[in-house]
């Protein structure tokens, strides 16, 4: 063993007497063995949970031990099968005790972390160890070694690859898949309710304002107004960020001289109605579908969007947004990288989008940019269900 990977291990606690088993629970009533799941910062939450999402779908056969740290495993919605425990420390006895009351068939680590003492432990044990969505995987001085320890490796894309083997990790057991970063399923709507408001609407230009805060209405507004002037019967379905303003906020709006429905009040707009509130949160799998063009609110105040971008890509609806991205930014990212969609410097920006992407060649453009890259990462988890499949296959 390298001297590094030797001292780290053995200031980490290698010979300290470990109370674990006492405070671990056993993941009881299982048809196999488990997966012992890590997870690390650096894996977005919505991909992390996403993954054990369809994984628990395709291997039932299988419970998830999930561990990671504490704030991070607490935030994430797990399915039923997926146990969170608590993240033993890094040491050999306490990795040890671990393996021993858990006995996983496998161990997947979900991030660029690579634990020394759970993947030196893991290998000894004889449990083969995969690592996933390893961007910028962790730099240390026993990095090449741990990687030599792996029985797949996982990397999205073919510089990462190229990286890893430079640092250490054996060609034969790197898969170059693409980013693992999954879709959630598309925002229902009713079949029936689809036909009815596409046919009342038909041909007329259409957009979507999406969880707007009142700090930004007026810049919405500011740009409904201005597009008008380009295309006179545009319609403008509203979301307010808080669905309960909207009795308020349609009075204002009247007062204000526009023709106003609610979608709890008239169910839908007619053909005289220039601002349409929609202010029931489960329609938005509706208006997605309807608007060739969604403006994502907040992204111009310092929360940022509440809202995944990923909800409008997966329904064909083109992305406006502004330089805030909320609790999103490696989905705004990804989408800006590949021209899915439109980054606003400045409120002012908004009427001169609005009015661009109303064409439908360029919202087309957006659209299909966004859904591509949107879907990329449905290869990569089926290579890495391949490489699950394999390893709980091998001897």
């Amino acid at each position: 063993m390298p001297v590094p990977l030797w001292l780290h291990l053995k200031l980490s606690g290698l010979n300290r007497p470990s109370a674990l088993p006492e405070r671990l629970p056993p993941i009881a009533d299982r048809p196999a063995a488990p997966i012992w799941i890590r997870v690390s910062e650096a894996a977005p939450e919505h991909d992390i949970e996403t993954v054990l999402q369809l994984l628990s779908t395709r291997l039932p056969e299988h419970p998830f031990v999930v561990t990671g740290p504490a704030a991070l495993v607490e935030r994430l919605a797990l399915p039923r099968d997926c146990h969170p425990l608590p993240d033993p420390a890094d040491t050999a006895s306490d990795i040890h005790a671990a393996l021993g009351v858990w006995k996983p068939a496998l161990v997947l680590l979900l991030g660029r972390a690579l634990p020394p003492g759970l993947i030196s432990g893991a290998q000894a044990a004889g449990i083969p160890v995969m690592l996933a969505a390893c961007t910028g995987a962790e730099d240390a001085p026993y990095a090449g070694r741990l990687l030599r320890l792996f029985h797949t490796i996982l990397a999205q894309d073919r510089p990462e690859t190229l990286r890893l083997i430079a640092r250490g990790a054996p060609p034969n057991r790197l898969i170059t898949s693409g980013p693992l970063t999954l879709p959630p399923a598309p925002l229902p709507c009713s079949g029936a309710e689809l036909a009815a408001m596409g046919g009342l609407l038909q041909n007329r230009p259409t957009w979507f304002a999406a969880s707007v805060p009142e700090s930004e209405l007026q810049i919405v507004l500011t740009a409904h107004r201005q597009a008008l002037r380009q295309a006179h019967r545009l319609l403008l379905i509203l979301a307010p960020e808080a669905s309960g303003d909207a009795i308020d906020l349609a009075q204002r709006l009247t007062e204000e001289g526009w023709h106003v429905a609610r979608r709890s009040l008239e169910g839908e707009p007619d053909q005289h109605t220039q601002i349409f509130i929609a202010d029931d949160a489960e329609d938005y799998g509706l208006w997605y579908r309807l608007a060739p063009v969604t403006y994502f609110g907040g992204s111009f105040a310092a929360a940022g969007c509440a809202r995944s971008p990923y909800e409008a890509a997966s329904l064909g609806s083109a992305i406006l947004h502004g330089p805030e991205a909320g609790r999103y930014p490696a989905l705004y990212q990804s989408l800006q990288a590949v021209q899915g969609s439109k980054r606003l410097q400045q409120p002012e920006d908004l009427p001169e989008a609005v009015t661009e992407f109303l064409a439908p060649h360029r919202s087309a453009f957006l659209s299909y940019n966004a859904w591509d890259i949107e879907t990329a990462g449905a290869g990569a988890f089926e290579d890495l269900v391949s490489s699950l499949c394999q390893c709980l296959k091998s001897p």
